[in-house]
């Protein structure tokens, strides 16, 4: 626009410069108006991109927390075919394992 505005700067009579200003200061006020909403949809793209890594994240960390919590269920059944020398290991395990998804 700006380009096109100083091609014809040349040839607007002397009563028409008001028109040719007015023109010029609306192709700032776009050229502005399109360098703010360019920044806002950058900042909108990170920010969807933040909330969409946050819920893969938390997607993630519930897949992890429902393996440690059918982990914990294993050895609480195993438990009893365990000698009972080897149990106390064996509990502290599976109670450290449960404590995990509650943290």
């Amino acid at each position: 626009m700006r380009s096109a505005i100083e091609q014809i700067a040349g040839h607007v009579p002397k009563s028409s410069k008001r028109q040719l200003d007015l023109l010029e200061d609306l192709t700032s006020y776009v050229e502005s108006t399109l360098t703010i909403a360019s920044r806002d949809l950058l900042r909108l793209r990170l920010v969807a991109s933040t909330s969409t890594l946050t819920l893969l994240f938390a997607h993630e960390i519930k897949s992890l927390t429902s393996t440690f919590a059918s982990i914990a269920q294993e050895i609480d059944d195993i438990l009893p075919q365990i000698p009972v020398n080897r149990r106390p290991r064996l509990e502290q395990l599976g109670t450290e394992v449960k404590e995990s998804t509650t943290v």
